[in-house]
């Protein structure tokens, strides 16, 4: 199966088609938040590194702890969730099968053990993953990379983050959802078994094309 799909999010499509949004209810662990917060802003700080041929962001928002399966520790903030969005489902896409992990922390099953909640979404995305196979990694030069986020429904416990998508060398723009929510002190991507088609043979998780970053925030490598 392909990693060179025209969206990240996407890359996977019959693998994937679990973990690219969800539903969730905020979680009694977060308390509420008292700062004013600003959604358009991009997280600071930002280093971009290569993770199996996708950029990630590193920033002042997040991840604060980098060993283990995938990092963690991300500010209660938009932008911490901007960051663990991307993080995550970098990682849901291109953790490698066991045989293929450089190390075992690196195998997809610990990797979505740490970045998603438990729950019906998680169980579907690992019956999907079991039967794929994903070794070598991504080619930068033919992979969608991340190019910015919008944020939607903000609120103490979740949010929805809007990921925005490049594809090289067309330079093609989509968007997809990802739902988040705070869960043990951090956030965790929350996934939803795949929904039923519509009329047309499309899902409410299918990647829209974009024409432009308007109503975006631009954020990448």
């Amino acid at each position: 199966m392909s990693l060179r799909a025209p969206l990240l999010l996407a890359a996977l499509a019959v693998l994937m088609a679990a973990a690219v949004t969800g539903c969730g209810r905020g979680h009694p662990d977060r308390p509420a938040a008292t700062a004013a917060v600003n959604p358009t802003a991009a997280p600071a700080a930002a280093q971009w590194q290569s993770y199996r041929g996708v950029f990630v962001p590193y920033t002042d928002a997040g991840p604060s702890r980098v060993s283990g399966a995938a990092p963690t520790g991300y500010q209660d903030t938009p932008q911490g969730a901007v960051v663990a969005a991307m993080q995550g489902q970098a990682r849901l896409a291109l953790a490698p099968n066991d045989a293929g992990a450089a190390s075992p922390t690196d195998a997809w099953a610990l990797v979505a053990a740490t970045v998603t909640a438990p729950g019906t979404g998680h169980d579907a995305y690992s019956t999907a993953r079991v039967l794929g196979s994903i070794t070598a990694e991504a080619d930068p030069a033919t992979t969608a990379q991340f190019a910015g986020f919008r944020i939607q429904d903000w609120s103490p416990g979740s949010v929805t983050v809007w990921l925005a998508t490049r594809m090289p060398p067309t330079g093609q723009l989509q968007a997809q959802p990802t739902r988040l929510v705070w869960l043990g002190g951090d956030w965790k991507i929350a996934l939803s078994a795949p929904p039923p088609p519509d009329s047309a043979g499309r899902v409410s998780t299918d990647p829209i094309d974009l024409a432009n970053l308007n109503g975006y925030t631009e954020f990448h490598h």
